[in-house]
């Protein structure tokens, strides 16, 4: 999953912290 659900919310920077996080 390259692009996390939360992508949506327009946290591109912070999204994919919380994708290692997941």
């Amino acid at each position: 999953m390259n692009q996390p659900f939360f992508l949506t919310r327009g946290d591109t920077s912070h999204a994919q912290k919380q994708q290692i996080s997941l």
